[in-house]
C-alpha cells in the first residue's frame, strides 16, 4: 500500500478546511493538493478511559478504503507521516469545484415542508426531513434518483463501518464551473470506535457478546419521528423503507469481504519508526466488520430476497 511521506511535500497554509474532530492543513504533494487529518486529542471530549489521541486517521483510511471497495465513489485516501504523527492525507476533491453540503441545502426548503422541531444539529436530523429534502430541494432537481441511492448507500454502509457521524455537512453534492454532481463520499473518520484504547479493544475482541453488542447497538445520527436516534441495523431488519432494503440488496451483491478484511491486513503495523495499527487494533477491527456482514447485513439481505 502506499504511504506519503507529507513532511516532503509543501505546507498550503492559506487554504483551511472545515469540521471540528481534530486538525486539518493542506499540503502539496506532487502538484497534488491533499487535506492532512492529524489525530484529535481526546482532551476536551467527554467519556472515560479514553487514549490521548483518538485513532481518526486510521478509521478515515478504513472506513474510505471499504467504499473504495464497495464501488461507492469516495474520496481517495492514504496512511502518511507528518510532523511526527502517523495521518491520514485525503485528496482535495474541491480543488475545481465547491462543495455544497446537505445542511446548505436544507436550508433552501421551505420550513413548513419539514417537521423542524429536531432540525439540523450536532445531535442529529430527523430522517423523515432528510427524505423531504431529498424530494423538494431544488439544488436535486434531475438528480434525486441519484440522490437517493447515495443516501441509503451511505446509511447502509455506515451501519457496516460503524460511523455513527453521517451529518448534514460531510454530504452533499461538488458545484464545478458549468456542472453539478454528487460528491464523493468523505468524512469517515468516526469509524471502528476511534476513541477506543488498544487494551479495551483488546478486552473486548476476546468476548464474542461485546462484538456483538458494539456492532448492534450503535445508533447513526439521524432521529425517528420521536427524536430518538435510529438504531441502522433494526431499521435495516424492519424492512420499512423501500430505498433502503434495495441499498442492503446492492451492498450485498458487491461486498467481498476478502477484499475488505485485506483493506486492514494490508496496513504496515510500523512506519517511520512511528506505531500505525496494532496486532489487536486488526483483529479487533476485523472481527466487528465480520460480525456486521454475516450476523448483521448478510441475514436481512437473504430474507429481502426471499421476500
Amino acid at each position: 500500500m502506499e504511504l506519503i511521506d507529507f513532511d516532503n511535500g509543501e505546507r498550503i497554509g492559506t487554504r483551511g478546511y472545515r469540521g471540528n474532530a481534530g486538525r486539518k492543513q493542506a499540503y502539496l504533494y506532487n502538484d497534488e493538493l491533499w487535506m492532512v487529518k492529524f489525530p484529535q486529542s481526546t482532551r476536551d471530549l467527554a467519556g472515560n478511559h479514553l487514549p490521548s489521541y483518538t485513532s481518526s486517521p486510521l478509521s478515515e483510511y478504513i472506513g474510505s478504503q471499504i467504499y473504495g471497495a464497495l464501488g461507492i465513489p469516495v474520496h481517495s485516501t492514504v496512511i502518511g507521516r507528518c510532523q511526527g504523527k502517523i495521518v491520514v492525507g485525503c485528496k482535495d476533491f474541491t480543488v475545481n469545484g465547491e462543495l455544497l453540503e446537505f445542511s446548505q441545502i436544507k436550508n433552501t426548503v421551505d420550513e413548513e415542508l419539514i417537521s423542524g422541531s429536531y432540525g439540523s444539529s450536532a445531535q442529529g436530523e430527523r430522517l423523515c426531513d432528510v427524505l423531504k429534502v431529498m424530494e423538494c430541494a431544488e439544488a436535486f432537481s434531475g438528480m434525486r434518483d441519484k440522490v437517493r441511492e447515495r443516501f441509503w448507500d451511505m446509511f447502509v454502509t455506515d451501519a457496516f463501518i460503524l460511523n455513527n457521524d453521517r451529518n448534514n455537512g460531510n454530504w452533499g453534492l461538488l458545484l464545478g464551473r458549468y456542472t453539478v454532481g454528487l460528491a464523493p463520499v468523505f468524512d469517515n473518520g468516526n469509524a471502528l470506535f476511534n476513541k477506543r484504547t488498544v487494551s479495551m479493544a483488546g478486552r473486548r475482541r476476546e468476548d464474542a457478546a461485546l462484538v456483538k453488542q458494539d456492532v448492534f447497538t450503535g445508533v447513526s445520527f439521524f432521529l425517528d419521528s420521536n427524536g430518538h436516534h435510529i438504531h441502522p441495523f433494526r431499521f435495516m431488519e424492519s424492512m420499512e423503507n423501500k430505498d433502503c432494503n434495495e441499498a442492503v440488496l446492492r451492498f450485498a451483491g458487491r461486498v467481498d469481504m476478502d477484499k475488505i478484511l485485506g483493506v486492514v491486513e494490508s496496513i504496515p503495523e510500523k512506519a517511520w519508526g512511528l506505531s500505525v495499527i496494532s496486532p489487536v487494533q486488526k483483529d479487533f477491527y476485523k472481527k466487528l466488520l465480520r460480525t456486521a456482514w454475516e450476523e448483521g447485513i448478510f441475514p436481512i439481505a437473504e430474507k429481502l430476497r426471499q421476500r
